[in-house]
């Protein structure tokens, strides 16, 4: 699902159809209710304000008019209403009202909002970088601790060669396992190659270890239902701290992965050369 942007109107007219919050499933939405921590907020406060003022002007000049009559359906609603009355925003009196009270309350042109708004997107991206490159580092810096901890892990998306719970987990190009993709049910089947010895041929000298991807392990202790809530399935708290714990049995080959699956996992922290830190992720078999 695309991450949701802030943009111009003015940029998209004429495209009203890419206007939708495709995570909201609405046509039309904005925001207004942190003006204190959200610069788009104060320019919607702005707007918002400016329509209703050059709105009240509007009526009151049209009433007052000697050229209008009190029965020429003239009333609030104009500019705030649900249906917006692009007659009488056109009119000189709308055209007046409305730029006068964009002026009054500083409300910023379309080339002005169009780069509020690809700021606001680059510090929003930046912002989510930065938060979570600050849970990495403190779950890095917890399992560096205890070496390896064992957890409960929700498959969140799942591929013809990968499946992603919190860090995307690769079996493609792995000797010794044996990756197959039922497109028709998006189901990932792992086996040993000792079942499927034909596959041996397609294997190339890179390839890397199963123990890369599988912990081969003979059991991992269950958990009694009263600590089942120690056990949460989204990272970065979805590691359980108990190092030696999962609610969920080692799995057995063959092994079938959809989404949504819960599979146990062991994860670690990894040193890289250059100074970065890291997390992998391992099934839990036997």
């Amino acid at each position: 699902m695309p991450l949701a942007v802030y943009f111009c109107t003015g940029d998209l007219r004429g495209r009203e159809d890419e206007w939708a919050h495709c995570g909201l499933s609405i046509p039309l939405y904005t925001h207004f209710t942190s003006p204190l921590r959200r610069y788009p907020d104060i320019v919607v406060h702005r707007t918002l304000a400016a329509v209703v003022e050059a709105e009240e002007v509007y009526v009151e000049k049209r009433h007052s008019s000697a050229a209008s009559d009190s029965d020429d359906g003239i009333g609030n609603g104009c500019f705030t209403g649900l249906c917006f009355d692009e007659e009488a925003a056109e009119s000189e009196e709308g055209r007046e009202a409305l730029l006068s009270a964009a002026v009054r309350y500083g409300v910023p042109t379309s080339k002005v909002v169009s780069e509020v708004a690809a700021h606001c997107n680059e510090r929003k991206r930046a912002s989510k970088h930065a938060e979570q490159s600050a849970e990495d580092v403190y779950l890095w810096a917890l399992l560096k601790s205890k070496e390896v901890m064992f957890s409960d892990a929700r498959v969140l998306r799942v591929g013809p060669h990968f499946m992603t719970i919190e860090k995307r987990i690769y079996f493609g190009e792995v000797e010794g396992l044996a990756v197959t993709w039922i497109a028709t049910t998006d189901t990932l089947v792992l086996d040993t190659l000792n079942t499927k010895p034909l596959q041996r041929r397609h294997l190339t000298r890179s390839c890397r270890s199963i123990e890369d991807i599988v912990l081969m392990m003979n059991q991992c202790r269950m958990v009694t239902p009263e600590d089942k809530n120690k056990c949460i399935n989204i990272a970065p708290s979805s590691y359980n701290t108990q190092s030696n714990v999962t609610a969920t049995p080692p799995l057995c080959f063959p092994l079938m992965i959809r989404v949504l699956s819960i599979v146990p996992v062991a994860i670690y922290a990894i040193s890289e050369y250059n100074g970065h830190v890291n997390i992998e992720a391992r099934l839990c078999m036997q």
